[in-house]
Order: structure tokens, then C-alpha cells, then sequence
């Protein structure tokens, strides 16, 4: 089981990079459950900010969900990565 999520993770992750806004919403519910990788906020919330960004309306309810989790510093943490990301893809 643990391999097919490493597996699924990859998947999303490559799929999320070119754009995809259902895999980026995916990434964030495994980084928010740590299915197929450690679980981590931050990092679901950078990914739930992106869907959003790009119009996903269930990112919308998750992102406001995990912030009841995250202090301040990791909300503004995870805000500044999906920016990053977004001009890094912008700048490709």
C-alpha cells in the first residue's frame, strides 16, 4: 500500500507541476493526511492555496479548515511557497 501512495504522489506531483488543478488539490489532502508522504501542513496548505488560486472550490473549505491547525507563521510560511511556485512556473 505504501508504494502504490509513493507511487500516487509522484503522479500528482508531476501532473500538479504542468498545471493540473485537480492533482494540486490531491497533494494537498496527502500532505494534510501524510498518504504517501510525511504529513505536513505547511505544504498542504501551499498546495490547497494553489488549487485555489487556480479555482478549485474544495480547496477553498480545506485551506480555511487546516489554517484551525497552523499558527500564523506557517499559514504566511505556505502562502509564500505556492507564490514562489506560481513565479517559477510563470518564469519557465
Amino acid at each position: 500500500m505504501k508504494d502504490h501512495l509513493e507511487k500516487a504522489f509522484k503522479r500528482n506531483l508531476n501532473k500538479a507541476e504542468q498545471g493540473n488543478v485537480e492533482a494540486q488539490f490531491i497533494l494537498g489532502l496527502m500532505y494534510r493526511c501524510g498518504n504517501g508522504v510525511q504529513q505536513n501542513y505547511v505544504l498542504a496548505y501551499k498546495w490547497f492555496y494553489i488549487a485555489k488560486l487556480n479555482g478549485h472550490k474544495a480547496a477553498l473549505e480545506e485551506s480555511h479548515i487546516l489554517t484551525e491547525k497552523m499558527v500564523m507563521a506557517e499559514i504566511e510560511e505556505a502562502e509564500r511557497l505556492a507564490w514562489d511556485w506560481r513565479n517559477d512556473v510563470v518564469n519557465v
